[in-house]
């Protein structure tokens, strides 16, 4: 078994700052284990060393008070160090499987590739995106208090009167992705956001008399799921997947065969670490000639599962009405007027029955399971 762990860390200071790439000290250290399985209760790895301090991994093969394993990062040398010393560290694991990579597992997060965003003495968080999102998180970890967002929308290029006005969360997320994603090259983070976010699906158009299929390979960031007349998430994407039958004044024109019967769909080719849903809340009433809000709940964070999975019970009442929640027991959301209610399962399975959202050039030994991680509304 092998443990890989890339670490940076930095002086904790009473200055809200957010570490650069130019002074904070990373390093990889790789720990091998054999025999895993024979391991006692508690081990240590080896002492390895990033800015000038000692660290060693600390593994409880059998799980510190849960049923999995659990690892922590250790200083090795606390005894020897000055009272109230601290130290603000970020740290990415990846657990690798020697015979099947696609089973390796990494865990990291989004912060982390954005302190290591470089910045210089002449960047303001108020015209920096990267830098604002640096100073945000930082505040967030450390702040005792509520944190503002202030800095943050004005590298947005916002004004006070832009800050008041309702903005598509999914415009946002794509506007923060791409230019982030474009900040990002050319540094150690490059493709961080890509990793994350990127999927990849299939449009298909098949004839049913002829051998003929054209395809098209598109990948997406996030979802846009249909709601109305659908009970929950799953409902949503046999929604996605329906074939849609192409026949009578509506045939598909074949390249040489002519007008054809066809099939057209889409299925998934892969499915990214961090999937978002971006609910269709709304559409347009003819009879009101207005927009009419389907469903409450505007997006939905899923993040790729690498265990094993409890058994969840929903519940039939709603969640607080909070956006930005996490959502820690069943969950099911009331939304109108279209529908009664939408269902968002704690675990988000798109391999079942048979793997019916994948295409036939998908690998199916990648485990395609979700936890929701957060709504917006």
């Amino acid at each position: 078994c092998f443990f890989t762990f890339s670490i940076s860390a930095a002086e904790s200071t009473s200055i809200v700052a957010a570490p650069s790439m130019d002074d904070t000290p990373s390093a990889k250290f790789t720990w091998t284990i054999d025999n895993f399985s024979k391991l006692p209760h508690k081990v240590f790895s080896d002492v390895f060393c990033v800015g000038g301090f000692n660290w060693r991994v600390l593994i409880f093969s059998k799980g510190n008070s849960v049923d999995h394993l659990s690892m922590y990062v250790d200083v090795a040398d606390a005894a020897n160090l000055p009272y109230g010393w601290s130290k603000h560290a970020q740290l990415s694991l990846t657990v690798v499987n020697q015979i099947h990579s696609n089973f390796s597992i990494r865990k990291g997060n989004i912060a982390a590739a954005v302190y290591h965003m470089p910045t210089t003495e002449n960047d303001l968080p108020s015209r920096s995106i990267h830098l604002a999102l640096q100073s945000l998180f930082y505040k967030l970890q450390y702040s005792d208090t509520s944190v503002a967002t202030k800095e943050l929308t004005k590298s947005f290029g916002w004004d006070t009167y832009d800050s008041f006005m309702q903005h598509d969360v999914q415009e946002l997320n794509r506007v923060l992705c791409e230019k982030l994603e474009d900040k990002m090259k050319g540094t150690v983070v490059e493709g961080t956001i890509q990793k994350l976010f990127e999927g990849h699906h299939m449009n298909y158009i098949e004839c049913i008399n002829e051998d003929y299929k054209s395809t098209r390979k598109e990948s997406f960031y996030d979802l846009q799921l249909d709601v109305k007349g659908c009970k929950d998430v799953y409902a949503s994407f046999d929604k996605f997947v329906e074939v849609e039958r192409l026949e009578g004044d509506n045939k598909y024109h074949a390249e040489h065969h002519g007008l054809q019967d066809a099939r057209k769909g889409v299925l998934f080719i892969d499915f990214p670490p961090v999937l978002q849903l971006q609910l269709k809340r709304f559409e347009y009433d003819f009879m009101r000639d207005t927009m009419v809000k389907v469903a409450a709940p505007n997006k939905a964070f899923f993040v790729r599962e690498s265990g094993p999975v409890p058994k969840v019970s929903h519940v039939s009442e709603a969640p607080p009405n909070k956006g930005n929640s996490v959502l820690e027991t069943g969950s099911t959301l009331e939304i109108s007027p279209i529908n009664d209610r939408y269902e968002f399962p704690l675990q988000l399975d798109l391999d079942r029955d048979n793997g019916k959202y994948l295409s036939p050039e998908a690998d199916r030994s990648i485990r395609n399971l979700y936890s929701l991680h957060r709504y917006l509304k």
